[in-house]
Parts: structure tokens; sequence; C-alpha cells
């Protein structure tokens, strides 16, 4: 439309520590800067699935679901924190989120809708085919199934 403006007020920005997901970050984070969007949220879902799905299949070790999954909090703790200082020296206020679950870009998608959310952008981590086969592109599924706009960034 000629001479409107799209707003985004709330963005939502994924991350899960890759430099996609950093350059995401700073994207939003110069948004913010530059006057677009009101407040941003860094996500961080990990995925019990893909953790044990990374384990050799010659590895037959049973694994303690428990101990998987505080590890996985615990580096999704470091990863929001991270991402917070990028915010912080910018002196812009930001607010996480972390959460355990199988499907990632679904929950994804689930947040967006539930929590109102304007946007997304989200990085690239640019998988192998054959890892994107297996495991499916969040970041594809987020971009085709969100019902808002979605900006894949590849920093």
């Amino acid at each position: 439309m000629k001479g409107s403006v799209a707003l985004h007020n709330k963005i939502l920005v994924p991350t899960d520590g890759s430099k996609g997901a950093t350059a995401a970050i700073e994207l939003a984070r110069d948004l913010l800067i530059g006057g677009v969007g009101e407040g941003v949220t860094l996500v961080h879902i990990a995925s019990i699935a893909k953790e044990v799905s990374d384990f050799s299949i010659i590895n037959t070790k049973r694994v303690d679901e428990e101990l998987v999954k505080a590890k996985l909090m615990h580096r999704g703790r470091q990863i929001l924190v991270e991402g917070q200082a990028i915010f912080e020296q910018a002196a812009l206020p930001v607010d996480t989120l972390i959460e355990l679950c199988d499907d990632p870009g679904d929950r994804i998608i689930k947040i967006a809708q539930e929590q109102n959310f304007d946007l997304i952008i989200m990085g690239s981590r640019g998988l192998s085919l054959m890892k994107e086969l297996i495991l499916g592109s969040v970041s594809s599924k987020v971009l085709h199934k969100a019902g808002c706009p979605v900006i894949i960034y590849k920093g």
C-alpha cells in the first residue's frame, strides 16, 4: 500500500547461538535503534529429539533424558545471556524465553501466534541437505507456516 508503513511492534527472534542467529539478533537490535518495533523477545527452543539424534548410531549407551534436558536448559540460558548482552550494550530492553520440545519450528510458530508477534527474525544455519531432509529445516518451516512476516537473515 502506497504511503503506509508496516509496524512491527513485537519482534520474536529465535536463537540457537549460531552465527546466523547472532546476525538476526543484531538486525533486530538495529531495527529497534532505528525506531522499528517496540519490543524484542529472544527465544531458545531446545529440541530433545535433535539432541538425541546427534548421538552416533554406534553409541549404544542408554541416554539419561533428565541429564540431557538439564544440559539443554543450561546451554539455552547461556545462549540467551549472550543475546541479551547485544541489546543491553545498546541500552535496549529485551525479553527472553526458553523451552524444551520435540519440534522447534512448530513451537516458534505457536509462540508467535499465542503472543501476537508482528515479525519473526531468524538466522539460517545452512544445514547440510541430508540433515535438512531428516530433521527438517526450522527456518523453512517457520517461513512457510507462520502467520506473520518472517525474515530469514544470513549474516
